[in-house]
């Protein structure tokens, strides 16, 4: 996302994954399109369990991930990728 320029279109919205958001969002685009109706629910998986070292290469990836957001200016949603990092 980061390198195709997506990201710094005034449009684009990076919603991350679970039900608030989704619904917050999906809420938000009937709004601005002037629909009055309201979203279904968002259906959210429980999250797996990992061991110690496939959390410490998830970290070094994310870390990594977020480095080159950095490094093109852009602020990458570490948030939405999981509160464990």
């Amino acid at each position: 996302m980061a390198i195709s320029g997506v990201v710094g279109m005034p449009t684009t919205r990076i919603v991350p994954y679970g039900a608030e958001a989704m619904t917050g969002a999906a809420g938000q685009l009937f709004e601005d399109f002037g629909v009055d109706i309201e979203p279904e629910e968002f259906k959210v998986a429980e999250p797996p369990e990992f061991q110690a070292d496939e959390e410490a290469m998830a970290k070094q990836v994310v870390d990594e991930v977020e480095a080159f957001w950095k490094s093109l200016g852009l602020n990458f949603p570490r948030e939405a990728i999981d509160l464990r990092f």
